[in-house]
């Protein structure tokens, strides 16, 4: 009986070793099958050249994306401002509300042109052309501009719901200022108050920012621009004079 036991325990413990070196094994090759896998692909890499380039455009996606965010967060942090101050709702149209729109275009130029100055800068030469320099910021406003529509949406939503009614209200009185009766202001109305709807308002800043955007990206491009040294040019090859041979 005991022997019996014994045996079976004896095959059974020669079991698990065999299966558990059979394991480790599948596992090695697993993992050297990957190393061999992973060296393939960068050796590919390196034959086109392709490592250096991609590793370059994403640092520059990630300095584009930064700035985007920056400027969107500089935007939604001037809206907020505004609503406080009561620009969006009682002070509505003001001339205090117009000046604080000119405090945003500053504040936009300002962080469109260190974002192209950063791109240009982590670059190895240091250099960028005026086309780069237009696509950088061109990237940095359409970031920022999507994440500002759907803060608009949400902002005039459920934080400022009433700003159509203060619209316009203001909007109206520049009516009543204009001659209108009451039957052209309440056909105006129908047509304007659609304009203060959150996904209009949504749409319109969108559109705004990226005009906004490509305008200062132009100039931006064109102050921050650096082109890359042209290479030197190469002397003429002077053929060599050959003398004329000798009189006999």
């Amino acid at each position: 009986m005991f022997v019996i036991v014994g045996g079976v325990t004896g095959k059974a413990v020669v079991f698990m070793r065999r299966r558990g070196a059979l394991r480790a094994k599948n596992e090695a090759d697993c993992h050297a099958g990957r190393l061999r896998r992973r060296r393939a692909v960068r050796e590919v890499c390196l034959a086109h050249g392709e490592n250096l380039r991609s590793v370059r455009f994403t640092l520059r996606m990630s300095t584009k994306t930064t700035y985007g965010l920056i400027l969107a967060a500089v935007g939604i942090a001037l809206t907020l401002v505004g609503y406080l101050l009561g620009l969006q709702t009682e002070r509505v149209g003001s001339t205090l509300a117009s000046m604080f729109q000119w405090i945003g275009v500053i504040a936009g130029f300002f962080v469109i042109w260190l974002g192209v100055r950063a791109v240009r800068d982590e670059n190895n030469d240091q250099c960028l052309t005026f086309g780069q320099g237009v696509g950088a910021g061109v990237v940095i406003v359409l970031v920022a501009a999507l994440i500002g529509a759907v803060y608009t949406f949400v902002h005039f939503t459920f934080i400022n719901p009433d700003y159509a009614d203060h619209m316009m209200t203001f909007v109206e009185q520049k009516w009543a200022d204009a001659g209108m009766n009451a039957r052209q202001m309440e056909a105006a109305e129908k047509i304007t108050r659609m304009f203060f709807h959150p996904g209009a308002l949504a749409a319109m800043g969108f559109l705004s920012q990226m005009f906004f955007g490509v305008v200062s990206s132009l100039i931006v491009a064109a102050i921050v621009k650096r082109n890359p040294p042209s290479p030197a040019a190469t002397p003429p090859v002077v053929p060599p004079v050959i003398p004329p041979p000798a009189a006999q």
